[in-house]
Parts: C-alpha cells; sequence; structure tokens
C-alpha cells in the first residue's frame, strides 16, 4: 500500500498544517521563558549596538564582528525587534518560535519536491522539527542565528531543487537567499555542497555545467569562511590548539556523539564540558545496530528497481522512456538516499567537530540543527518503505502506532526541555545534574542567577566549586568579584579583581572595576590610575568614561566630569544612568534646563526597561 496515494492530493495540504501544529504545540512553552544570564547579556540586555537604527549603527552591523561572529543581518533582526518592542522576552521568543515552524514547512516542502510523496516529507519534517536537540535553538533567544540563517538556506534549497531549468532569475534568488543566511550566520558556507548533494538526490549527473553553476557560490562560501575563521580567532582569549591524534579521536568521538544524540536524545544539557579523555562511541554503535534494517530497506528497494526495463537497452523508444522516469521518480533510489542523507549529515556537522578550532564547550545541542535533516530523512524513508511492505492490516496497525508512539516520545521531551530554559537557576541546575561537570562555567554561571534571584545562602558554594575547578583562570575571579562587588563586601571583590589581573594584566573589567571599588573607598588615587588606564587602553567602551566620570565629579572637577560623559553618550546613547549623572554635572554647571531635560529622558528610558523586562528578564 502506497500511503501516499492513500492520502491523495489533500496530504500534500493537509500533512504540512499538521507538521506544523505539532511543532507549534511542542514549543509552544518557549513562550513563557524569560532571558538567561548565558550571553543574553551581551548580546540583547546590555548591548548598546541594537538600541539604535541609526545609519551609523547599521554600517557598524555589516562592516565589523560581534563576539567573534560575523552576524550582521542577525545584529540587525536584535534592532528591529528591540526597536519594536524594548526587551520583553515574549516576542524575542516569538520570533525565534514562528521561525521554527516555517523551517519545519520548508523542509516538507523540500523533500516532497525530491520524493514526490508527501508522507515521507511529512515524516521528515516532523522528526526533524519536534527533536529535542531543536530545543536549544529554539528557546535560547540569542540563537535567532540558527532558526533566521537556517530559514534562508532552506528557502534557496527550495528554489534550488523546484527549478526546471535553472535560469538567470533562478540563480539570482538563490544567490540572494545564500547570502541572506550567510550574513544571519556563517555556517551556512556549506550551502553549496547540499546543492550538489540536492542533485545528486535527483539523480541529476555532475557535469562541467553543474560545477560552473555552483562555482560562485563556493567562492562565496570561501570568502565567508575566511572571515568567520578570522573572526572566531580574535575570540579566542586562550591557545585551544591540540595534537593531530587528540584531533582525530575527537573527531570521530563526536560524530559519534552527535549520531547518538539523533537516535537517543537522552541527558541533553546546555553546555558539555572540553575534555581530553571525551570518547563517545554510542552513536556507532546505534549505526552498527540499525544497520541491518538499513541493508534490508537497501536491498528490497534494489530489488524492485532490478525489475524495472533496462534503461540501456537498445530500445530507446519514448515509451520506454517514459516507464523507467516513472518508476525512478515514484521511488528514490536507495543507494542515493542513504548516501546524500548520510552526506549531508556530515558535511554541515564538519565545521563543528573541532578540526579548526577548540573552544570552551565540546559540543552543542544547536550544532545539530541543519546536520540532522538528512538522517530524519534517512529514518522517514525506511519507515515509510516497511510500513508500505507490510502485508497484513495488524502489522500496518503495530506500524503505525510504534511511528505515533516515537513522534509522542520525542514531543515529550521536548515539550520539557523547553522549560528548562526558562530561567538561569533552571539552565543551569539542569547542566550541572546531567554533565556533572568538572568545569567553572555552570557552577560560575548559575552563582551568578542564584546572586540575580535574591537567593544569597546559594551563591557561595557554587562560587566556591567554580575556583576549585579553574583555579588559574582570570573569568573566575572576575566573575567572583562582580558578585562580590554587588554584595558590598569591596575588600574581597578587591581581592578576586587582583587575582584576575595578575593573571590577564590588560583585562578591561577588572581595571575598571578596582577603580570603583576605590573610588568607593575614597581611595581617589588610586582610583584614578586604574580608571584613566582603563580609558586609554579600552577607548571604545562607555562604562570606562561613565565611571571617571563619576570619580570626577565626586572629586569636584566638574569640567573634566562632562567631559567623560558626553563620550560615555556618544559611545552609548541614551543610556539612563549616562543621562542622570550628566544631568547632575549640567546642575553643578548651572545649565539647570539642560540638567532637567537629561532627566526627564532618563525617566521616560528606566519606564521603557521595566515595561520591557517583565515576565522573567534574568
Amino acid at each position: 500500500m502506497n500511503i501516499s496515494k492513500t492520502l491523495g492530493e489533500k496530504g500534500s495540504f493537509w500533512l504540512p498544517v499538521l507538521a506544523c501544529l505539532l511543532t507549534a504545540v511542542v514549543f509552544f512553552p518557549c513562550l513563557s521563558n524569560g532571558f538567561t544570564n548565558w550571553d543574553d547579556p551581551v548580546y540583547l540586555l546590555n548591548n548598546p549596538q541594537i538600541r539604535s537604527l541609526s545609519l551609523n549603527n547599521l554600517q557598524s552591523f555589516f562592516s565589523s564582528y560581534f563576539v567573534g561572529s560575523y552576524i550582521p543581518l542577525t545584529m540587525t533582526a536584535f534592532a528591529v525587534q528591540y526597536h519594536l518592542w524594548g526587551l520583553d522576552p515574549f516576542f524575542f521568543h516569538l520570533v525565534n518560535y514562528i521561525l521554527h515552524i516555517l523551517n519545519v514547512l520548508l523542509v516538507f516542502c523540500l523533500f516532497l519536491s525530491l520524493s514526490r510523496e508527501p508522507f515521507p516529507a511529512f515524516l521528515t519534517a516532523v522528526l526533524w522539527g519536534i527533536h529535542p536537540l531543536r530545543v536549544e535553538s529554539v528557546a535560547w533567544v540569542i540563537e535567532l542565528k540558527d532558526v533566521l540563517s537556517i530559514f534562508f538556506f532552506l528557502s534557496a534549497s527550495n528554489i534550488w531543487v523546484r527549478a526546471v531549468e535553472r535560469t538567470r532569475a533562478v540563480h539570482l534568488q538563490v544567490l540572494v537567499l545564500f547570502l541572506l543566511a550567510l550574513f544571519s550566520k556563517g555556517q551556512t558556507v556549506t550551502f553549496p555542497i547540499v546543492a550538489l548533494l540536492l542533485n545528486y538526490l535527483k539523480g541529476e549527473k555532475l557535469t562541467k555545467k553543474t560545477c560552473l553553476e555552483v562555482s560562485h557560490l563556493f567562492l562565496i562560501s570561501l570568502v565567508f569562511g575566511i572571515i568567520g575563521y578570522y573572526g572566531q580567532n580574535l575570540q579566542l582569549d586562550e591557545d585551544y590548539s591540540i595534537g593531530f591524534l587528540l584531533h582525530l579521536k575527537q573527531f570521530l568521538s563526536l560524530i559519534s556523539f552527535y549520531l547518538g544524540m539523533i537516535f537517543y536524545p537522552i541527558n541533553l544539557c546546555a553546555f558539555y564540558p572540553p575534555s581530553d579523555d571525551f570518547i563517545d562511541y554510542s552513536g556507532f554503535l546505534i549505526l552498527l545496530t540499525l544497520s541491518p534494517i538499513i541493508i534490508m530497506y537497501w536491498k528490497n528497494l534494489r530489488s524492485q528497481q532490478n525489475d524495472l526495463p533496462d534503461k540501456h537497452s537498445n530500445d530507446h523508444s519514448d515509451e520506454l522512456s517514459v516507464i523507467i522516469t516513472e518508476k525512478f521518480t515514484e521511488k528514490l533510489s536507495p543507494n542515493r538516499v542513504t548516501f546524500f542523507s548520510f552526506s549531508f549529515f556530515f558535511f554541515n556537522i564538519l565545521f563543528f567537530l573541532r578540526i579548526v578550532l577548540v573552544g570552551e564547550a565540546i559540543a552543542a545541542d544547536r550544532f545539530t540543527y541543519v546536520a540532522s535533516i538528512g538522517i530524519s530523512f534517512l529514518v522517514a524513508s525506511i519507515v515509510t518503505h516497511f510500513f508500505e511492505l507490510s502485508g497484513s492490516f495488524k502489522v500496518k496497525a503495530l506500524s503505525f502506532c510504534a511511528i505515533t508512539v516515537i513522534i509522542l516520545l520525542l514531543s515529550f521531551l521536548s515539550w520539557e526541555r523547553c522549560q528548562v530554559w526558562s530561567d538561569s537557576i533552571s539552565l543551569w541546575s539542569d547542566t550541572i545534574n546531567k554533565s556533572n561537570p568538572k568545569h567553572y562555567v555552570p557552577y560560575l554561571s548559575r552563582a551568578t542567577a542564584y546572586f540575580n534571584a535574591g537567593k544569597l545562602d546559594k551563591v557561595e558554594p557554587d562560587l566556591i566549586k567554580a575556583t576549585s575547578f579553574a583555579p588559574d583562570f582570570f573569568g573566575v575571579y572576575l566573575n567572583i568579584g562582580t558578585l562580590k562587588m554587588a554584595q558590598e563586601k569591596l575588600d574581597e571583590a578587591k581581592d578576586a579583581f587582583q587575582k584576575a589581573l595578575k593573571l590577564k594584566p590588560s583585562d578591561n573589567s577588572a581595571l575598571r572595576s578596582l577603580g570603583q571599588i576605590f573610588l568607593s573607598k575614597k581611595e581617589y588615587k588610586t582610583a584614578e590610575k586604574y580608571l584613566t588606564l582603563a580609558c586609554r587602553m579600552y577607548p571604545m567602551v562607555s562604562d570606562n568614561f561613565l565611571i571617571r566620570a563619576m570619580f570626577f565629579y565626586q572629586t569636584n572637577e566638574f569640567e573634566k566630569a562632562f567631559s567623560d560623559i558626553q563620550t560615555a553618550d556618544n559611545l552609548f546613547p541614551d543610556a539612563a544612568q549616562v543621562l542622570i549623572l550628566r544631568g547632575k554635572i549640567y546642575k553643578k554647571l548651572g545649565k539647570s534646563d539642560l540638567s532637567e531635560t537629561d532627566f526627564i529622558r532618563a525617566q521616560q528610558i528606566l519606564k521603557e526597561q521595566s515595561q520591557g523586562l517583565k515576565a522573567k528578564p534574568e
């Protein structure tokens, strides 16, 4: 029984609707989540760049890196969202939520075009869309990078596949969408390879014409690859280089790890601690277990296709050509499906296998956002094939029940995982419980979350843990100093920042914070030394000039204070703290009208921020 024929033409309409509705239900908890303290402050909450849609600001997005990444379109999208609804987390989550649902629809359309059958396309879209590995990309607001870039990536793929003849207009559409994807996130440099794989799945031969069609796409990928590589190298504070044998071991382990997570998505967490001893062969074992099923699928379809008339026969009549074409388009070749699926997975996960750069985390759920589409298609093709081969009604019913149970189980796991991302405490507690990490990041992040939530009694144990795991990393002492400073334990904060400076003598935050501490202790000479050094070394950081302006204000040097506060305002326009201090300085300088203007504007900004930061802002 052919499921797609049984469903009829209506299946091509109702199945994608069902896939989108199921995805919408599964990820619905994300809409009630707030921000977290994992990069959300850097990208959104404390980022002055997104607070203006000025031409200069937009130009800066396209001419510079942000946190080591070249993502100008994503940064522009963040600025637009901030302009529309401030820092209300609901709308940021809503954008990710809608884009992911649209991506599910695009996956369906792509594989409907390739397989000509709605059911395997539906199953591919559902297995990919509701999988727990998708949660990180959807529930983490800054991963707009993922869902936005893949929206353009899949849109370009659909146009490429659907084009009967790749005219100049088709190439232009694909090129524009490819560039939009690259401007959103660099991982989409794989599109030219994916385009060739899609051609292969359709049965198109690799010709000189095809190579010319994708040559300019490969050139663009190379350029953006170099841009991305350079940015990531700038971002690294430490030397993460490792030996060849360790690279090879981690390369194989990570392929196995991601495959294992796709088939057995248990114990997912936000942070997988790096380890030189990282070994995971679970994915290979799962593939070995499933290999008889894949071989049976391959042999069964091959035997069916062997019954076709020989396309190399001497009889080249139109009738024979039509028969062959119809038969081959009814079922995709099993060797092509298998090769396509694993190649799609491999090439889209390749850049996340620590070949070039090695950062803090060894792996991440979000890295599978594109790659797992290939595995989902293979599983959907096999499931559909065996379902159709089943002879009895009971076997078909059992097969249908098994597919339903798998979908419901994946839906449940994703629903639960969405709620883990509700706030920082939940996120990092889950990470610590799941991975049992001997790493400072989860404990330090949870300590900060506890402090922000006012649970001060729980801060110290996590700080002790973080310090024990990274006694020689400046970042730990930097965060400890920040927390101690907020607790008004100035001497402990001073000691922590001084330890951070010993490990990294040029750190801006440590210099500025020490200046602020000595200012609070009224040790003005020492305070001025640290603040002036921070301003000199980091002239583009608004907070440096803001704190030094406070220093000059307290020492009654109002002209110097005004000069610094103007610099701070130029670097970070419309910051409430800057406007309040400038208002006070104006008052001291006898400019009461200007002082009142700044105070009124500061009140407006604080009101807007308080309205935007409802729901769970942390």
